[in-house]
């Protein structure tokens, strides 16, 4: 395998931090894993790997966040300092409002956070066929993601799951809203029975389960900038995701509040 590769003129070294199993975990919940964490001194796991085209590559057992918080303190250890962070390939869109709490994109803001260069890139189906548009948007994106550095900013690439010769072309697109028909389905005991499902309350009833469905509504209204509508219609979206959720036209408004204890 080789271990360096030239890129605009540039060497690169890959090296690669990946989860022991596929999961995704919002950004919205990682506080709560944390805390989780604190109280419970869960520990992550970390086992030396082999991975294609890299020159080293670790699995961890915590979150996609937890590769790349752990891996720039694991890389850092070692005197290494990494140029720029890739999160993906996801499996799945992260569009609109969705990105608030994907595992992907999360992974790319605690990068950014820790003032790296970082691109979240997905190909917007769960069980994915093509990703060739994905990669060669994301190595065509390097130089300028480089000069990203210490903005705080990710990168959000997102691809229809399409060949790349079918793909209409690239557009930079505004995160839109998105909207599920969406529904909850109480399992049945049989199922529940094939998950092993163990859990108990103190009078040994076993808790009920649900399993979330849905899929997203088809919305007229969207704008001709949406991401959401623009991978509908079978371009590839690249967006720019920055995380100051401060509303200040509602700051201004409770200034005027009379507020006390």
């Amino acid at each position: 395998v080789e271990e360096n590769y030239i890129l605009f003129g540039k060497t690169l070294t890959i090296i690669v931090f990946l989860l022991f199993l596929y999961f995704v975990i919002g950004y919205l919940l990682l506080s709560i894993s944390k805390i989780y964490k604190f109280l419970y001194k869960i520990e992550d796991k970390v086992t030396k790997t082999d991975f294609p085209k890299a020159k080293e590559a670790y699995q961890l057992s915590g979150t996609p966040a937890d590769c790349v918080k752990l891996g720039i303190d694991i890389l850092r250890r070692k005197g290494l300092c990494p140029d720029i962070i890739y999160t993906g390939i996801n499996h799945g869109a992260n569009l609109g409002t969705d990105t608030m709490y994907s595992g992907t994109v999360s992974a790319a803001a605690e990068g950014a956070f820790a003032g790296f260069p970082a691109v979240a890139v997905s190909v917007c189906d769960h069980f994915p066929s093509y990703f060739e548009g994905a990669c060669h948007l994301a190595v065509n994106l390097f130089e300028d993601a480089l000069k990203l550095k210490g903005e705080k900013v990710v990168l959000s690439i997102n691809t229809p799951n399409i060949p790349a010769c079918d793909i209409k072309g690239v557009r930079v697109a505004r995160l839109g809203s998105m909207i599920y028909d969406e529904w909850f389905e109480s399992l049945e005991p049989e199922k529940v029975a094939e998950m092993d499902w163990t859990d108990e309350n103190d009078n040994g009833e076993t808790s009920m389960l649900y399993q979330y469905s849905g899929s997203p509504a088809y919305q007229e209204d969207q704008e001709e900038d949406i991401d959401i509508r623009l991978i509908s219609e079978g371009y590839a979206t690249v967006s720019m995701v920055k995380y100051d959720l401060n509303d200040y036209e509602g700051l201004e408004k409770i200034k005027t509040w009379e507020i006390g204890l």
